[in-house]
């Protein structure tokens, strides 16, 4: 073989090991964002992560070097598909056209959680498990909670609520999951819709 087919072949071989690494190491952290929302934080070890991956322990440590480092880099992961999910959501939403409090509470939810309203008392455990665990995934979430606030207020402004705030929103979406935890409803998504059609009602 000619030294420019070697080349070509070292080049190549080269390019399939990164695509190997980049996905196992987003199969690290989408087993890691499971566990959060299944177990809690303290679901989340490197031993747990590597079985629910299907990859040795030892690849764990060998992308992140501590347990805390791989539950940033989870949440940041989380947050960022969260960001794309409630900006869609919100640039979809026709401007000016006041919707009945039924619509308007299931969009202010999808844009809190798109998607996954399964795992709405997962996600407020996680936000508690992380003030607890440390500064720096509290200080995470704030900078998630920003922009959540951001894209809630957005939506609010074009559904025909504006004078609604979003940190109100927040505050009625998050005291019902807990609620519906505590009083063992059946679908904490029913609950808090109904918790916000009658904050939407009232406004």
């Amino acid at each position: 073989m000619s030294s420019e087919g070697k080349g070509r072949t070292v080049a190549t071989g080269g390019r399939a090991r990164q695509a190997r690494a980049i996905e196992k190491r987003k199969s690290i952290l989408d087993s890691a964002i499971e566990l959060m929302f299944a177990q809690g934080l303290q679901g989340v070890t490197h031993r747990q992560v590597a079985a629910r991956a299907s990859v040795p322990v030892g690849s764990i440590g060998y992308y992140f070097n501590t347990r805390d480092e791989l539950l940033i880099h989870a949440l940041q992961v989380h947050g960022e598909v969260l960001d794309a999910g409630a900006e869609a959501i919100v640039a979809d939403l026709p401007e000016g056209q006041k919707l009945s409090s039924a619509e308007a509470a299931r969009i202010l939810l999808d844009i809190y959680l798109p998607g996954h309203h399964d795992l709405l008392i997962g996600w407020v455990g996680v936000k508690m498990d992380c003030v607890r665990e440390s500064t720096t995934l509290q200080e995470n979430l704030q900078a998630q909670r920003t922009r959540a606030l951001e894209h809630l207020a957005q939506a609010l402004h074009k559904v025909g609520y504006e004078r609604l705030r979003a940190e109100l929103v927040v505050l009625v979406i998050e005291g019902a999951v807990v609620e519906a935890a505590v009083a063992g409803e059946a679908s904490a998504e029913k609950y808090t819709l109904k918790s916000l059609e009658l904050l939407l009602s009232a406004a």
